[in-house]
């Protein structure tokens, strides 16, 4: 019984595209059957300021992002979206994500390094579901970095973690991903 927000994270293409002196990383969002993305408030102990998501709902953190160029983040499609009720998501930098425990093979998150972190604000849309047996495009997320893909792992960096309605329970939808080395 407790919702959860199960997101797939899929890379869009051909990872680490050269862009100027940078490259490009681009990633497609969706969210999974029979999963909602809960706002603030709805999770409980997770809706102050202070909070380990800074006072968001559901989210997702990909994690040590070297040589991430700050100003380059962006979401599109439906977490893009500003409506009535405001933005649908705040994406935020920060150096050390929400991890959650005893995943395999999900690397500690170095704290030197930064995470971008996506919270689900819901804007004119608070609850929003995948419907049964179906997927929901959620839309993309893209960055710039300095590095190119890490050809010797070519698991640079690792996506994850939603939190469920009880604040103990944290989501073990980790995945690695091609990313920046």
């Amino acid at each position: 019984g407790e919702a959860r927000a199960a997101i797939i994270i899929t890379p869009l293409g051909p990872q680490g595209v050269a862009e100027g002196p940078n490259f490009r990383y681009t990633y497609t969002l969706t969210l999974a059957s029979d999963s909602l993305l809960l706002t603030p408030g709805a999770i409980v102990g997770d809706n102050a300021p202070g909070s380990a998501a800074g006072g968001s709902g559901h989210r997702f953190t990909l994690y040590d992002i070297f040589g991430l160029v700050p100003a380059s983040v962006q979401v599109t499609g439906i977490l893009a979206a500003v409506g009535p009720g405001g933005p649908n998501t705040a994406v935020s930098l920060m150096n050390v994500g929400i991890e959650a425990p005893g995943t395999d093979p999900l690397p500690s998150d170095d704290p030197m390094v930064v995470n971008i972190n996506v919270a689900w604000l819901g804007g004119a849309n608070p609850v929003l579901g995948a419907p049964p047996g179906g997927n929901l495009l959620l839309g993309t997320i893209t960055f710039l970095s300095a590095n190119p893909v890490d050809l010797v792992t070519d698991r640079a960096f690792t996506a994850a973690s939603q939190q469920f309605v009880d604040p103990t329970l944290i989501s073990n939808n980790n995945q690695q991903f091609t990313g920046p080395g």
